[in-house]
């Protein structure tokens, strides 16, 4: 399954109205509104990692430990899997408390749009998470010959581009990452990762 930026940049169709109740979302066969909000969390996440991985900051110290995740994936995932069942608390686990750097809420009514563990238990179990540092797209693809039983999602990691007008902004790296608005899936702008598939 690939989705390509133009359905996305359309995906405001595909969000469901206010009117119609979470089990409509849910009986879908394909969970576009999971999975869009999934990419775009995982997009916020490389974004906040690009905007304070250079910084000698607290901010810098938990973009360059999220950063590890995205670097040592670990066999089928399993060190960033650890990170998607994270629930964002500046008092929990390691891998929570770097959500909350990213993802500043507490409590259960988080935004439309946004909820944790980023992958439930079931989705942990038949992905294989991969990390690709040469794209800015990710994607979602079908179990193969070699892992028969896992469906691969495989993340894009690129290096950051050299932060200007011609690529991206720390301007537009913050608004990214404090967008909370679920009508917004990408960034504007394509030198940002987009993750969802």
């Amino acid at each position: 399954m690939l989705c390509k930026r133009e359905l996305l940049a359309k995906y405001s169709n595909l969000l469901p109205s206010k009117n119609e109740n979470q089990a409509t979302q849910e009986d879908s066969q394909i969970p576009f509104f999971r999975l869009f909000h999934q990419g775009k969390m995982i997009s916020q996440i490389i974004a906040y990692i690009w905007r304070y991985g250079d910084k000698d900051t607290p901010k810098g110290d938990a973009a360059r430990r999220l950063s590890g995740y995205f670097e040592n994936p670990g066999d089928n995932g399993a060190n960033i899997k650890k990170l998607w069942q994270a629930i964002p608390n500046p008092n929990g686990a390691l891998e929570d408390q770097l959500l909350y750097a990213v993802f500043p809420m507490e409590g259960e009514n988080y935004p439309d749009g946004y909820f944790f563990p980023i992958f439930n238990s079931s989705e942990r179990t038949y992905y294989s998470f991969i990390t690709d540092v040469n794209n800015f797209q990710g994607v979602i693809e079908d179990a193969n010959v070699n892992t028969p039983e896992l469906m691969r999602l495989t993340t894009p990691f690129p290096p950051r581009p050299q932060l200007g007008e011609l690529t991206v902004t720390e301007t537009e790296l913050e608004q990214w990452i404090n967008n909370r608005e679920p009508r917004d899936v990408i960034a504007k702008n394509p030198y940002i990762p987009t993750c969802t598939s």
